[in-house]
């Protein structure tokens, strides 16, 4: 279900890319549920820091027989792009391998 969920908390739970860790995060939400109880729940995606700052709101989805993790909406848009991005530079770089090769 999609609530709009506060970031109340940073998450700085070490990543294994010390850079990454000084850059991301994972954001911890305040949420109500559809009784009106204020409940929590951790990102299960690392998040750039300045797209989410602290009492921010955002749209996030939330399975509420299991609400102590969240998704934020979008995410699979993001990995798609990201996904589109490194595929196109594989061809990229494939294809002007390729134009060398016939020079």
């Amino acid at each position: 279900m999609l609530v709009i969920g506060k970031v109340v908390e940073a998450d700085d739970t070490a990543s294994q890319i010390e850079e990454e860790a000084a850059r991301t995060f994972r954001p911890v939400f305040e949420f109500k549920n559809q009784a009106g109880d204020l409940l929590r729940g951790k990102s299960v995606s690392r998040l750039v820091r300045d797209s989410f700052p602290l009492h921010s709101e955002h749209e996030i989805q939330v399975n509420f027989h299991a609400p102590e993790t969240v998704q934020i909406y979008g995410d699979r848009i993001y990995l798609k792009a990201i996904a589109m991005v490194a595929i196109s530079g594989v061809i990229l770089f494939a294809g002007g391998r390729f134009m060398l090769s016939l020079s």
